[in-house]
């Protein structure tokens, strides 16, 4: 059995009228009254009918684009190829696009590699730290820790010097100046004896006191009396130089005691100031550790650069522009070394064909749907098919200028078969005529 081909016959009705109405007006001619003839009358049909032309349309029919700008570089079909969905139907040159797209997952690749190598690296050393500072490992912390400890027992010794040294004052050193001070204040009685004693002797020499001549009081009474005089004021000199000297070596012992004691409270204070910044700095490096690897973490995001390659291998696969139907090329717009943009390739069946025409605007009140239509075409040696108009579209076609051009579309069926309508193809030219049998 032969495969029939489809026809679906669109008809658009334009609206304009051409009404043809004459007579004949003039002075009747002096003439002999003429023969009449008769006939019967008999009953007929009137038939009005609508002649209109289009062409042919395939009623599939599909565009094939391209949004690409690449140069064609081969298109093996041309037009009358009948082609299968999935078919290639041309090729662009894409060795500039895929030079890019290797470039491009090389540059992802490189720099994958590269923040995996940072991000395991840096996790390592946060990992390492933290482990050693959990664990009592980290040197640094551990020599800063050990200050602390040296410097708190050298504190405590130097403190407990102190301690003992004021005990040793208090207890000993005390009784020394208590002897120091009484040797003083004798001293200074004894002093202020023969003191007494010389200006004594002075006085009743002067006065006369004495029998003795001069020289002889001199020997027996001055002399003596200033040599007992000269020695007192030596023991009263000596022992309160010793009493000064007693109590500056207290004061010197306290106060290098108590420098000892600040010093190493200074050292003490100093090395715990240093274990607190060293623990801060390296909890601090620990966060910045964390921060940084999150950071690169965030950099290594290659998600944008993965979506641009996927737009570009994208690219790549409409390089080859594959058919989207099956049927057969009737328009080729690609050529070989052009840039390729927009309409490449009209693709049609062939076997599916519709007419659309245009009606005057007078006739289209005589247009209903039901009514026969008679096609006829170059093509097919003035044959005629005959069809039934199926559908009336409900608006009209509209000029540049809105204005109404034609009417609404129509559909109409063939009713011959397909071998009388082989030779009918698309965008050949057709006449019908629609006829309204009163």
């Amino acid at each position: 059995m032969k495969k029939k081909k489809k026809i679906i016959i669109g008809v658009s009705l334009a609206a304009v009228t051409a009404i043809a109405a004459f007579s004949f007006f003039g002075k009747k001619p002096q003439v002999q009254a003429p023969i009449l003839e008769t006939i019967p009358l008999s009953k007929s049909s009137l038939t009005s009918t609508v002649d209109t032309s289009g062409t042919v349309q395939s009623a599939d029919s599909v565009n094939v684009y391209t949004d690409l700008t690449y140069t064609v570089k081969s298109v093996p079909v041309k037009v009358g190829d009948k082609v299968s969905k999935g078919q290639v139907l041309c090729e662009l040159d894409s060795k500039d696009l895929i030079d890019t797209i290797a470039q491009k997952q090389s540059a992802i690749n490189i720099n994958s590699k590269q923040s995996a190598q940072k991000i395991e690296a840096s996790q390592k050393k946060y990992n390492d730290t933290k482990n050693n500072v959990d664990a009592g490992l980290h040197e640094q912390l551990n020599a800063a820790q050990e200050r602390v400890d040296t410097s708190k027992s050298a504190l405590e010794d130097a403190q407990k010097k102190q301690a003992d040294a004021e005990k040793h004052l208090k207890e000993n050193l005390n009784t020394q100046l208590i002897a120091a001070k009484q040797s003083v204040e004798s001293a200074k009685i004894a002093l202020d004896s023969a003191q007494s004693k010389y200006n004594d002797v002075k006085k009743h020499k002067k006065d006369d006191d004495y029998p003795e001549t001069d020289d002889v009081v001199d020997e027996l009474y001055l002399r003596p009396a200033r040599e007992a005089y000269n020695t007192a004021k030596l023991n009263y000199d000596t022992a309160l130089k010793n009493l000064n000297a007693l109590n500056t070596q207290v004061d010197e012992e306290r106060e290098n005691l108590a420098k000892a004691t600040q010093t190493a409270q200074d050292n003490y204070n100093n090395a715990v100031k240093s274990l607190k910044a060293l623990q801060v700095t390296i909890n601090q490096d620990l966060e910045n550790t964390l921060n940084g690897i999150e950071t690169d973490k965030l950099l290594s995001d290659d998600t944008t650069a993965k979506m641009e390659l996927q737009s570009l291998q994208d690219k790549l696969t409409k390089c080859k522009v594959i058919s989207p139907v099956s049927g057969t090329i009737t328009a080729v717009y690609a050529k070989k070394g052009s840039p390729a943009n927009g309409l490449l390739f009209v693709i049609e069946d062939v076997g599916a064909l519709k007419l659309t025409v245009k009606i005057k605007e007078f006739d289209i009140a005589n247009v209903k749907v039901g009514m026969p239509a008679t096609i006829t075409s170059n093509s097919i040696n003035g044959k005629e098919f005959k069809g039934q108009l199926q559908s009336i579209s409900p608006t009209a076609v509209k000029d540049p200028e809105g204005k109404t051009a034609s009417s609404s579309k129509t559909k109409t069926a063939a009713s011959n078969s397909a071998v009388e309508l082989l030779n009918l193809k698309p965008t050949f030219w057709f006449w019908m005529k629609i006829r309204d049998f009163a």
